[in-house]
């Protein structure tokens, strides 16, 4: 049931379509090219550089999703056509290979003129579209009806490179600065693929429940939050150790540089003491088994991190739960959340040949997606 404003926009989006209308007995004009075969004929428009569309799928939102036109059949190279009358006159929209098009089969000296027009009132319409275009993207979201592109390889070559001027930076000098920013950079770099790949690996982890799984709540909580979901530390007792590693990592280091240098637990206090002067509140505190800190050895400090880095990568791609998740995400191919991709990763992912397989299948499919090969 629509409310008051969402009325009043489609009844302001119907007046300003109103000579915008569906062409639903379109039929192609086909014409005969002799020898038994066929071509079609139609006449693509230049329109002003103004007016060109940058982003055919918003018109495919307006009139196919809000306004319910019909489409024409899949084409070679292109995504959709939408069939229109406008002032008495035939128009076919259409998203092809190298963009957006507005075609006619009958060629006429007033073509440009009323294309343009067309192309001028969707542009109004956009603006009208918004409340629409959210309430759709919501219930696809909810339905697990995205996508999301895999920065893996983007992300972790962040890493690397700062990882790569950490390393040059402490062998010239153990206790430069230089080194230590840099490092701080490494880890956030980390920390924010690791953010990233437990994003991607959801859909694959089968004791996750996809259908009780609300995504935008889970992207955007804390990272233990979702470490804890993915990795199952509560029956994975190996998960829950690098989980306590790399807490550690960020809590010595990353929290404090982003939390104007100051720890947690009071550790950062200094307590007056009489005859003493101030001494550290954490003095008397036993250390922990693995030591990050950069006061005294940044080179130990920063070897000791890269190794739980690298501890928890190896887990990653040897760990019979994320193992062929790994390899998919290591391709760079993008993560569908929809029940059906879902239930195939989890069904066909089980064997390295079986994994080899659908991965060959999803980036052919992909690549004729984009080149739009149907």
């Amino acid at each position: 049931m629509k409310n008051n404003s969402e009325e009043k926009g489609l009844k302001n989006l119907n007046f300003l379509l109103k000579d915008i209308l569906p062409d639903e007995n379109y039929h192609e004009p086909w014409q005969d090219s002799g020898n038994g075969t066929r071509s079609l004929k139609r006449y693509d428009i230049e329109l002003p550089e103004e007016l060109k569309v940058k982003y055919p799928f918003i018109i495919y939102l307006l009139l196919v999703e809000i306004k319910k036109y019909p489409i024409l059949p899949l084409f070679e190279k292109v995504k959709w056509e939408i069939p229109i009358f406008y002032k008495d006159r035939s128009f076919v929209l259409a998203h092809r290979k190298f963009g957006f098009t507005i075609s006619t089969y009958l060629e006429k000296e007033d073509d440009a003129d009323l294309a343009a027009e067309v192309i001028t009132v969707l542009n109004k319409a956009k603006t009208l579209t918004e409340g629409f275009v959210q309430q759709l993207m919501s219930q696809k979201i909810g339905a697990g009806l995205i996508t999301i592109e895999n920065d893996f390889a983007g992300i972790s070559g962040r890493y690397f490179f700062f990882r790569g001027k950490t390393s040059q930076e402490i062998k010239l000098n153990n206790k430069s600065k230089a080194g230590f920013y840099y490092m701080l950079s490494m880890i956030d770099a980390y920390f924010s693929l690791l953010e990233h790949l437990m994003v991607l690996l959801l859909p694959f982890m089968k004791h996750v429940d996809m259908k009780s799984t609300d995504l935008e709540n889970f992207i955007g909580a804390n990272w233990k939050v979702k470490f804890n979901i993915v990795f199952d530390t509560k029956n994975d007792s190996t998960a829950l150790k690098h989980l306590a590693k790399l807490n550690e990592i960020k809590e010595q280091i990353r929290n404090p540089a982003s939390h104007g240098n100051f720890l947690k637990k009071g550790s950062s206090f200094y307590i007056h003491m009489d005859n003493l002067g101030a001494i550290p509140f954490t003095l008397t505190r036993s250390k922990t088994d693995v030591k990050y800190s950069f006061d005294d050895n940044s080179e130990i400090a920063f070897k000791n991190i890269i190794d739980e880095f690298g501890a928890f990568d190896n887990y990653l791609q040897t760990d019979p739960r994320t193992l062929f998740a790994m390899q998919y995400i290591l391709r760079g191919i993008p993560v569908f959340y929809d029940k059906k991709s879902v239930s195939t990763y989890r069904r066909r992912m089980v064997s390295q040949q079986s994994t080899d397989r659908y991965i060959k299948e999803t980036i052919r499919n992909i690549e004729n997606h984009r080149n739009m090969d149907w």
